[in-house]
This record gives structure tokens, C-alpha cells and sequence, in this order.
């Protein structure tokens, strides 16, 4: 049964039966109309549609979810679940809202996506830049979005708001690298070395000056004799940990990562190289990859706290397409966590 199948019934124009079964107009209607539109609605069990209803006030109560990722990454299946893990927890506790989620490859098309979101009839976006490629490209997209799209937008992973109309979760790269370096040096460790790759990211930098950070502070060496460079996508972590290992007498005894990824890789090289982790060589790495406390040893890192960030984006996200909140830089804490390889 809709509004104009009562409307034919009762001969009575639509719109007044409209006004009678919305509690906010059906003042408009006088008594003795409205119980009898009342009355043969509830006789014919007839269901308001809802979605109807926010079209009509330009509201459809559902976000857009945009991801990035590499589909060959050990580090897509984790983040992603912690994502979609965030968005779903705050949703499920808003049964209101819904969420049409884009997840974009290596080498899609950012424009079809913007031509894509400015069709659609989201309420407001939830952009992640956090993964291995395209962090640059996805800040520019959403920085033209928010110049020309006038809807709420949160940008997941992007420290630097620079745009005007948007707001950004994120966590401090840098100061958790200091803190996870420190520690190492709190545990005896002299000649840190540095086992890096670059994605694009600057969450990659940020690591990087954190590490460079914490040594200056601690007057220990940081000069390129202790730092390597991988490849993230063809497990360079082994082969840059075991070019740092392979010179006994200038041999680091501590292996800082800049994700989980290369520390995985760093801990197959020690192991290769007939060395013990962490009795020989400890390894710290950065991300907090799940599968992490699965390798014997178990590994050290430094927990991005993606799933939280993603539950304050949702969250935040909704309060402004409301309008109970207005655009702000969110930044969460990371978490240090100690297990067997440091």
C-alpha cells in the first residue's frame, strides 16, 4: 500500500494524505480528515518509505567508504578488516545509516571515482588514504572534492588539513617511532639500524624522521652504514635486513621496520643468516599487522590504531552530516607492544 493507493481510495489528493501521516505536518489537516487517513492506513498496514521521505529532504542516510589498496598486499587483508570493521561497529550501533563502499586498485582511475561520488546520493564520504600506493593521489582527491562538493568529507590517514571543508583522523607517525626506538635503546641496543622501503606515503617519512629523531636524542649513530632500502612488493625486508647483516664487525643489533611487512622479511634474514632474534639481533616493527603474533618470534611493533580511527571517521562523520559537529583534525594515539623479537 503506498500514499497514492490511499489517496485513490479515499478521494483525497495526495498531498493530504502525505500531510496527514507525517507527524511533523499533519497539524495542517484537520482532525476528522487525518483519523480517517489514520485509520484506513492502519486498517491496510500501510509502511511509511523512509528512503522516500530523506530523498524528499535531500537526505538518503548513507555514507560513501572509498579504499585504497594493493589486492597482492599482505598488509590489504588486515587494514581493510580493521576499516571495515570501524565503519560496520558504528553503524550497527546508528541502524539508520548504510554505506556504499569503493575499494580502488594499483592504477584505477581516481577520476572515475570522483565523477562516480558526485553522482551518487550520499549524505557524506569517508576517504582512506591509508595503504601502499597513491597516498598523494587520494589527498588530492580529497581536496578537490572538498572545494567542490558540498557534503561532509573525512579523510582517513591524512595528518595536514589543508583544505577548508574537510576533517582528518590520523595518528602521530613520528612520535611512534621515537617511542618504539627508544625502547629499543632502553633494552641495550647502541647501532639501531633502519630497514625502510618507499610507498608514496608520508606516513613512511614521518617513520623515518621519528627514528632519526630518537637517535639524535639518544647521541647514537644514524649514518647510511645502518639503514637499507627494500622493495615492499617483492619482500625486499630480507634482502635490505640481510645486506645490513651480512659484515660481522659492523653488524647493527637492533632492526627498526617501517611496517610489519619489511619486519617479517627482517626476521628471515637474521634467521638465515644463522642468527638468533632477538638474543642477536632484535626486530621492532611498525603497523601491528594481526599475523604478527603468530611468527615464532612473535613480533614487536608498533600498533596503528586503524580500526579505532575508523570507528571516530564514521562517527565524526555523522555528527556532520547532521550538523552537531563542524570540521576538525582528530589524532588518535598509537599503542607500542612488546613480544619476543625485541
Amino acid at each position: 500500500m503506498t500514499i497514492t493507493e490511499i489517496a485513490k481510495a479515499l478521494k483525497i489528493s495526495h498531498s493530504t494524505v502525505s500531510r496527514a501521516l507525517n507527524p511533523a505536518r499533519h497539524h495542517l489537516i484537520s482532525k476528522d480528515v487525518r483519523q480517517r487517513i489514520e485509520h484506513y492506513a492502519r486498517k491496510t498496514r500501510y509502511v511509511p518509505n523512509h528512503t522516500a521521505q530523506e530523498l524528499v529532504r535531500g537526505r538518503s542516510h548513507s555514507i560513501g567508504v572509498i579504499l585504497s589498496t594493493v589486492f597482492s598486499s599482505v598488509f590489504f587483508s588486515d587494514y581493510l578488516a580493521k576499516i571495515l570493521s570501524g565503519v560496520h561497529a558504528v553503524l550497527q550501533s546508528d541502524a539508520r545509516y548504510s554505506c556504499k563502499l569503493i575499494v580502488l586498485p594499483r592504477d584505477n582511475d581516481l577520476q572515475s571515482a570522483d565523477v562516480q561520488i558526485l553522482r551518487t546520493g550520499i549524505d557524506g564520504l569517508l576517504i582512506s588514504s591509508i595503504g601502499d600506493f597513491a597516498h598523494a593521489a587520494f589527498a588530492r582527491l580529497a581536496r578537490q572534492l572538498a572545494s567542490r562538493w558540498n557534503r561532509p568529507l573525512v579523510v582517513l590517514g591524512m595528518e595536514n588539513r589543508a583544505s577548508r571543508g574537510l576533517s582528518t583522523v590520523s595518528f602521530d607517525n613520528q612520535e611512534a617511532s621515537r617511542q618504539a626506538v627508544r625502547y629499543l635503546a632502553q633494552k641495550g641496543h647502541k647501532r639501531i639500524a633502519l630497514v625502510w622501503a618507499d610507498n608514496g606515503s608520508p606516513d613512511i617519512l614521518q617513520r623515518i624522521t621519528g627514528y632519526e629523531k630518537a637517535l639524535h636524542e639518544l647521541g647514537l649513530p644514524h649514518d647510511e652504514t645502518i639503514r637499507a632500502r627494500g622493495n615492499l612488493l617483492t619482500g625486499g625486508g630480507f634482502e635490505a635486513a640481510k645486506a645490513l647483516l651480512k659484515n660481522a664487525r659492523s653488524r647493527p643489533t637492533a632492526l627498526f621496520c617501517v611496517n610489519d611487512e619489511m619486519a617479517i622479511g627482517a626476521i628471515q634474514a637474521v634467521q638465515a643468516s644463522n642468527l638468533r632474534c632477538p638474543e642477536d639481533v632484535a626486530v621492532m616493527g611498525f603497523d601491528g599487522l594481526e599475523m604478527g603474533r603468530l611468527l615464532v618470534p612473535s613480533l614487536s611493533t608498533i600498533r596503528q590504531p586503524v580500526q579505532e580511527m575508523a570507528e571516530e571517521a564514521t562517527r565524526h562523520l555523522i555528527q556532520l552530516i547532521e550538523e552537531k559537529e563542524k570540521t576538525k583534525e582528530i589524532r588518535l594515539a598509537a599503542e607500542l607492544i612488546t613480544r619476543q623479537s625485541a
